[in-house]
């Protein structure tokens, strides 16, 4: 069965008058017993602190309290800063820049919030595994998803698209009609997983958003000379409060399903688990086609999990030349640079040996797959490492006695899931950014990122 996901992008602090809209459509939900997912910006939590509004926080408390970032479209937006960075330092930037928002957003609210949202179009995958970091499960309107309203792990987050809008029927005549029947196209179209469907809660009371006035093509407007946002006639104000409503009553009505990010993330958790051997050389003859995920135990593991479980098998071969019986999955992320790999190569076992515990130090302390496998001055990628690690453990577990030597064939190293259409034509800008603006590092940081990337199984399926 689908259920439904109401989202709220609440972020416009530029304009007191909508801070209302917000009251609007939390009462609104909490009168027909529906919870509702509000990602807070941190300077829209800390204006309505200062301009008094207690009365907006305390009808939040009933729902679901989420992040929409620190100062939303102020420049340099997280895309726009990212791609003049490297991995380490586009996360170490993201942990200064989200820390202190979340902590207002929290304070102010009273709720540790479970979900983030990108603002606009501008994120970077380091921001998506800096919210993990931060505590922050969930991702919301992400950029993929593993399929229509199914959700995704993607560099430690569970990942969920916005699929409907309610404003798509606030400038259209007959608003209800035209709410209702596209909300029940969707929905009855699909046969399970999530419908979510968002709002910018200002867009009831006000035409248009302050950003696009203060912050387009890159500009960042002082406070001072903000131009003001334009209110909406009472008249159509009104007309889309009265749509909506009626819209919440016939969803809550009609028994439709409605949960919250908190609720999904609980359905999906992966707690910390181990596998025995017999299913990691299962996983290990998969691993010889394609660079995918792969199902085991119930559980789908991502190639850098994949990757994590081979060079742990391999370290402890190292140690003891046995393989061990019991192993962790670890959630590394995957390489974080380009290599350009000397194989075919053929390397003395030890040689091997020795980089494959490297490869699980690296995994253990750095979390995260190498970008580069060293083997005494020649170097291979993490995906003919990979390949050559899973050939090599089933000759152990197989043979006798270990081969000599182990060949390294050039296999791919960039994950099957970067040719989809969503990775594949994966842009970050729009009308936020300064002209020409192309953020091709974070796409290309993303692309990498794949080898996190997995479908979600709830835990009633495993």
């Amino acid at each position: 069965m689908v259920s439904v996901v109401f989202a709220y992008d609440t972020e416009e602090y530029q304009a007191p008058f909508t801070d209302d809209a917000t009251k609007i459509w939390a009462d609104m939900l909490t009168k027909h017993g529906l919870k509702g997912c509000f990602c807070i910006v941190g300077e829209k939590a800390r204006v309505l602190r200062d301009r008094g509004r207690r009365d907006i926080i305390d009808s939040l408390k009933e729902h679901e309290i989420d992040y929409h970032s620190d100062l939303h479209s102020v420049h340099p937006t997280h895309a726009e800063y990212l791609n003049e960075l490297n991995w380490d330092d586009g996360v170490r930037r993201c942990l200064a820049e989200e820390t202190p928002g979340i902590a207002d957003v929290e304070h102010i609210m009273g709720q540790r919030p479970t979900a983030h949202c990108k603002p606009g179009s501008s994120w970077g995958p380091q921001v998506t595994y800096g919210m993990s970091i931060l505590g922050l499960p969930v991702f919301a309107d992400a950029p993929v998803e593993y399929a229509p309203g199914q959700p995704m792990w993607f560099c430690n987050q569970l990942c969920l698209k916005y699929h409907t809008s309610f404003e798509r029927s606030m400038n259209v005549e007959n608003r209800f009609k035209h709410m209702k029947d596209g909300f029940l196209e969707r929905y009855e179209s699909w046969s399970e997983g999530y419908l979510v469907m968002m709002s910018h809660p200002c867009l009831m009371l006000a035409k248009t958003f302050g950003d696009g006035l203060n912050f387009r093509d890159g500009k960042n407007t002082p406070r001072e000379q903000w131009k003001p946002v334009p209110k909406r006639p009472k008249a159509d104000a009104e007309a889309i409060q009265e749509a909506a409503d009626r819209f919440l009553e016939f969803v809550a009505g009609e028994g439709i399903p409605v949960v919250t990010y908190r609720e999904i993330y609980e359905k999906y958790k992966e707690e910390n688990v181990w596998i025995s051997l017999e299913t990691a050389l299962d996983i290990m003859r998969s691993v010889s086609g394609e660079l995918t995920y792969h199902r085991a135990n119930g559980l789908f593991l991502s190639p850098a999990e994949i990757f994590g479980i081979a060079a742990f098998i391999l370290d402890g071969y190292n140690q003891s030349r046995t393989l061990p019986t019991t192993l962790p999955i670890r959630r590394p992320i995957g390489p974080t640079e380009d290599c350009v790999s000397d194989a075919p190569i053929q390397v003395n076992l030890d040689v091997f040996l020795n980089a494959a515990s490297q490869a699980h130090q690296k995994v253990s302390f750095a979390h995260r797959v190498p970008s580069i496998i060293d083997l005494v001055g020649q170097q291979v990628t993490p995906g003919d490492f990979l390949k050559a690690a899973a050939n090599l453990i089933r000759d152990v577990h197989a043979q006798s006695q270990p081969p000599k030597t182990v060949m390294i064939e050039l296999a791919q190293n960039t994950p099957t899931l970067a040719e989809r259409e969503d990775f594949k034509k994966m842009r970050i800008g729009g009308w936020l950014m300064a002209p020409g603006f192309e953020a091709h590092n974070v796409v290309a940081m993303a692309k990498r990122q794949t080898w996190t990337a997995k479908p979600a199984v709830p835990s009633n399926q495993r």
